[in-house]
């Protein structure tokens, strides 16, 4: 019998992921969707294991039917072990477009500390949800423990005697660990869709701080549209040393640049992005929410990039006028 690799290592780690989710905090997110990352990874990575090993039996009877080259891809690359998965053990679809985006947000949460707060806790949850999945799933088998600590680790899941591991401890243990860890598919759309639509109203917010904005005869196309034209400007055709090169720049090229982003693409955005509310399957929606988010991501950094700006001008002008308002020394001795 094939013995699931698949035990109290993982336990202990979706143990710590569902401790973490419960506190409710940022970091506790963060923290479990990591571990959560870990689970999966690793329970996919013995799953293909084992049906490559399975796939090598009785060579004189069958010829196996993954090749080397495949072999190694799956067993190094994480979207080739999903797609592995899901074509040979059975996840849905839906799980696996929800896996492959989840381990980029994992990424970007571990390596770059975004973290996405506002969505992260629906996010975490479900993925810890699709983890608890992926455990019971792969597991193979069953097999003894009689360890002080394999005892004290499964006792309270009410596995008791001879430690016995099976697929439906493994259902019993997954079904605590969720209890008050979940959330609904509606909740988790709506936290996906409430995200977009607020990265937007910042960018609406922020064009404003352009002094264009508002002006007659001015529209919001025009402003982005500048606000669009001196962050690729410097590149493309060189940074102005003067405020007449600028000027000059700006009056060649400025007509002919084709924009990124318009009002148009903007609401575009918005429609879809409230559209996912109404998604009935969290892959499918989170897959749209990242492509929503990565798409605005270069135009919400160009006008924070004007925010920035326009802030700390306003600052190095107040602080100058604190300045000029300060009495001389010579009024002082007066």
């Amino acid at each position: 019998m094939y013995f699931s690799r698949i035990g109290l290592r993982e336990i202990e780690a979706l143990e710590e992921a569902a401790l973490q989710l419960r506190k409710h905090t940022a970091t506790g997110d963060r923290l479990a969707l990591v571990l959560t990352d870990n689970i999966i990874e690793l329970a996919m990575f013995f799953e293909a294991d084992y049906r490559f090993e399975y796939d090598r039996l009785f060579p004189s009877v069958k010829s196996p039917k993954f090749n080397e080259k495949m072999r190694r891809e799956v067993r190094e690359h994480f979207d080739k072990k999903v797609s592995f998965l899901v074509q040979e053990s059975g996840i849905s679809e839906d799980d696996g477009n929800f896996i492959k985006v989840a381990h980029k947000l994992r990424n970007e949460s571990y390596h770059k500390g975004i973290l996405r707060e506002d969505v992260l806790p629906f996010i975490a949850k479900t993925y810890f949800g699709i983890a608890c999945k992926c455990l019971v799933k792969f597991f193979r088998g069953s097999y003894a423990s009689s360890t002080d600590r394999s005892t004290v680790s499964l006792k309270k899941y009410g596995i008791a005697g001879s430690m016995v591991m099976s697929q439906d401890n493994m259902q019993r243990i997954c079904d605590m660990l969720m209890d008050s860890n979940t959330c609904s598919i509606r909740e988790h759309a709506e936290a996906l869709s409430e995200n977009v639509m607020q990265v937007v109203d910042g960018i609406l917010d922020g064009i404003k701080y352009h002094p264009l904005y508002g002006r007659e005869g001015i529209t919001k196309d025009h402003v982005l549209k500048m606000i669009q034209f001196w962050e690729i400007a410097p590149e493309k055709y060189g940074c102005p040393r003067s405020c007449e090169e600028a000027r000059k720049i700006e009056e060649e090229f400025f007509p002919g640049f084709k924009a990124p982003y318009t009002m148009r693409r903007i609401d575009r955005i918005k429609y879809r992005a409230n559209l996912l509310k109404a998604d009935p399957l969290p892959g499918s929606a989170l897959q749209k929410y990242h492509e929503l988010y990565e798409t605005l991501q270069p135009l919400d950094y160009w006008v924070q990039h004007l925010v920035w700006h326009v802030e700390e001008e306003i600052d190095a002008e107040i602080k100058a006028i604190k300045e000029r308002r300060k009495p001389s020394a010579e009024s002082r001795e007066a």
